[in-house]
Formats: C-alpha cells, structure tokens, sequence
C-alpha cells in the first residue's frame, strides 16, 4: 500500500495546528514530533485514536499548492494539486491502528469539527439556492524519481 511504514506526508507549511479540543491530537501533532513519517501499525493507535491537524501550505506565485504522499521503498507516490484561495487548510488525519491503519491529505475550506463549529469560526461556505461553485483539484499518480523527490522536497520548508 501506498501508506506504510516510513511513507512520507509532504507538504510545504509555514503553521500547522493540530485540531482544537482533542488532547491525542494536540500530543500526536505538538511541535518537534515527525508526524510526517508514517508509523509502524501499533496497539496505542487501536480504536477511535485517530488523530487529525490542519496545514496551511505556502502556495507558488500561481496560486496553487503542491502537497503529497511519497513510499521511497515502493517507487510510489500521489500529488494533489489545488487553488489556495479556494481551499486554504489542508487536512492531516492519521490513525495507525492494527487493522485500522489509515491516514489522508484533505484540501478544504472549512475543518472536521463540524459545520456548526465552522460557522460560528466564520470559515462555513455556503451557496444560494441555485448558484455554483468550481474547485480546481488534480490527483496524480507519481513513480518517476524525481518527482518523487520533488514532493519530498516540500518538507525541508517546514
């Protein structure tokens, strides 16, 4: 699988918050700890102990941002790309439970406490009855080396 042990999360980030109001997220995402290397499956990641922080990724000149998901032993990774201006936040939710092993990278506009909360934040978007509304994302599946490398990178701006 692509996410396995010693998998990379990349993205290049001047903040990152872990969610507010979970004290596994607050301790998992507390500064100077590696939650961009992907862990061994383990027994204190079993049941709801998932974890979730929010990056907020330094866009390029166009507007856009880069952000990944690289195994170095696979030959393997996934780039997305997407609007900053359309989505600010990024997602990092992780749980690397036996059986339960999973893990994502989440462009949005909002966060995972809920539209209440998103609200009241003033970070809920809404649409009027009838209107539209275009997001611009790419997912692309990488194996040449220096693109891999290239998602890599975005972590030494950290």
């Amino acid at each position: 699988p692509l996410l396995d042990e010693g998998s990379m999360f990349c993205f290049d980030s001047p903040r990152f918050e872990a969610m507010a109001g979970s004290d596994a997220s607050q301790q998992y995402f507390q500064s100077g700890k590696d939650y961009r290397s992907v862990p061994a499956p383990g027994d204190e990641y079993r049941g709801e102990q998932s974890v979730v922080g929010y990056a907020f990724p330094r866009p390029a000149r166009d507007g856009m941002v880069r952000v990944g998901v690289v195994n170095r032993r696979l030959g393997l990774g996934v780039s997305v790309r997407y609007s900053a201006r359309q989505l600010p936040r990024l997602g990092n939710w992780q749980h690397w439970g036996n059986h339960e092993y999973v893990g994502a990278l989440e462009p949005m506009n909002g966060t995972v406490d809920g539209r209440d909360k998103d609200r009241a934040r003033g970070l809920l978007d809404t649409l009027k009855a009838g209107a539209r509304k275009t997001y611009f994302v790419e997912i692309e599946a990488l194996t040449d080396k220096s693109e891999l490398e290239s998602l890599l990178r975005l972590n030494r701006g950290k």
